[in-house]
């Protein structure tokens, strides 16, 4: 009676321990790092982070936001959990907002592009010297495009291990459980180097 007991505790608990209402999982992403550029001198890079995201349920859940936690070398800043970035969406190629009428942040059950910029600043002098390295022309002030992390990893893997190896990411849901109680979870995930 008692291994039953435990049994029927155990499916309970792994029920509704919240991952299996969501499906994420990190992608190579196809889009451009960013080099802000102020006054001659590098003063952030955005990294765009893909991963692809459908609900495993029935039940409506909904993408709240997302934290970061960056465990780079080459920034000078906290290595804690913080709101950095933007979440955009892949819309028919493009990266965008949701569609007019639509919204993207209730996830649906066919898999959707989800497109993370993180932006690092408070740069280490030897991330601007090896950033500067990439750049063709460099303006005065502004935002250069760089290429991709799979094709900057091929350049310089140095940089993009640098600024992604220690890093970690998590995303905030509300979902419905099996209990039909409203849920709010947070799914942790160390970012990948693709």
């Amino acid at each position: 009676m008692k291994q039953l007991l435990f049994i029927c505790l155990l499916i309970l608990l792994s029920c509704s321990s919240g991952k299996n209402y969501v499906s994420i999982q990190q992608i190579d992403s196809k889009y451009p790092i960013t080099i802000g550029i102020t006054h001659d001198t590098i003063s952030y890079v955005d990294f765009p982070i893909s991963f692809l995201m459908n609900r495993e349920t029935n039940n409506p859940v909904t993408l709240l936001g997302h934290t970061y936690k960056s465990g780079s070398s080459y920034t000078l800043g906290d290595k804690e959990w913080y709101l950095n970035g933007i979440i955009l969406y892949n819309v028919n190629g493009k990266i965008g907002y949701s569609p007019e009428g639509e919204d993207w942040r209730k996830l649906s059950c066919k898999q959707r592009e989800y497109i993370v910029f993180i932006r690092y600043q408070q740069l280490t002098q030897e991330a601007k010297t090896l950033l500067k390295t990439q750049i063709k022309s460099f303006p005065d002030s502004g935002e250069v495009k760089i290429g991709n992390i799979q094709q900057l990893r091929k350049e310089n893997k140095q940089i993009v291990f640098g600024f992604l190896k220690k890093d970690s990411i998590s995303f905030t849901f509300s979902h419905i459980n099996f209990m039909k109680k409203y849920i709010v979870n947070t799914i942790y995930m160390p970012v990948e180097v693709r």
